[in-house]
């Protein structure tokens, strides 16, 4: 039965306030149950921390962490020199999301890897010396297993293509025979500059920085011509010479400012000591020379070949992989 406004304004005074009562305790109660409501979902499902082993990525059940991320980015950071670190997040966590497609295609095939293979990958990448390879990279806080989960996807995704696609990715006798041709007749860009950088060591045997230090500036100021430094150098020290490109005296951990002064020295020209934890070594432009482009041959062409192929195949393969697995980003 509906009652009338009029009736409703007729009732007594008392009956109103009792409905204006239980109109406030209805609402108090729905305010009280949304309050435990709210606070039941939050223990059931918490915002997500900021914290490094949040995750930044989910590639079907696989996490990629915040501290996968941030391990990724060093590295990217000691490799290139970088310091854009919005855009090297991005690059880095692009990597890791392309890592586990591959990762995760090659344990479908079944593909494995033989005992060794990334500590023999390794060593090629430090050129036989994966020790200080390494050490250098824990230097700027990457550890080895980052290394390591990237050489291990890259070949397992390697063997997946040989396995797999060799027919799309080797070249034919025909490809190879055109390819020769395109280049040889192409002027052949000769490599980066070698510089012959002589090197006097003055050793801090004494205990006496200060002394070793002035002793190699007067090793820096004193030779004056690369044709007498041995001879000079034994004087204050431990004297060699060897051609090395700018890249490679980036490699040993001189400065890049250092770098770019000594290779624009002229002729014997000297930089400052730089010092060491043993002592002080001073070091010497020499002079450069131009590499001479190699004749290009039917190998190297198909090795360039094959290549350029399977990237080809690689990147179409990684596009599928990606359109058919679910990829949720954290923002």
């Amino acid at each position: 039965m509906t009652r009338s406004p009029a009736a409703d304004r007729s009732a007594p005074s008392s009956a109103r306030g009792a409905r204006r009562g239980a109109f406030r305790a209805a609402r108090l109660a729905g305010f009280a149950c949304a309050l435990i409501a709210g606070a039941i979902a939050s223990i059931a499902a918490p915002a997500q921390a900021d914290t490094p082993f949040s995750w930044v990525a989910k590639v079907d059940e696989e996490i990629i962490s915040g501290y996968d991320l941030d391990q990724r980015v060093k590295l990217l950071q000691f490799e290139t020199r970088s310091s854009n670190e919005a855009a090297l997040r991005t690059e880095a966590r692009d990597q890791l999301i392309e890592e586990a497609l591959k990762r995760r295609a090659a344990a479908r095939s079944g593909v494995e890897l033989k005992d060794g293979a990334v500590e023999e990958a390794l060593n090629r990448i430090a050129r036989g010396d994966s020790a200080s390879y390494l050490n250098s990279l824990k230097g700027r806080g990457v550890e080895r297993a980052t290394v390591e989960k990237r050489v291990r996807a890259a070949l397992l995704w390697n063997a997946l293509l040989r396995r797999e696609h060799l027919s799309r990715i080797e070249p034919s006798e025909a490809e190879i025979e055109t390819e020769l041709a395109a280049v040889k007749a192409t002027p052949q860009e000769t490599g980066p500059a070698v510089y012959s950088i002589a090197r006097v060591f003055v050793a801090n045997k004494g205990g006496d920085l200060r002394r070793t230090a002035q002793r190699a500036e007067q090793a820096r100021r004193s030779i004056k011509s690369c044709r007498n430094i041995k001879s000079a150098g034994q004087e204050f020290g431990r004297t060699d010479t060897r051609g090395m490109t700018s890249q490679q005296l980036a490699g040993m951990g001189m400065p890049d400012t250092m770098v770019k002064e000594l290779v624009s020295l002229s002729p014997g020209g000297a930089l400052r000591p730089l010092r060491s934890p043993e002592g002080f070594h001073v070091f010497f432009n020499c002079g450069k020379r131009k590499q001479e482009a190699a004749a290009p041959s039917p190998e190297s062409v198909k090795s360039a070949l094959t290549n350029r192929k399977a990237e080809f195949v690689s990147q179409s393969l990684i596009a599928d992989l990606r359109r058919d697995a679910l990829i949720e980003l954290a923002n």
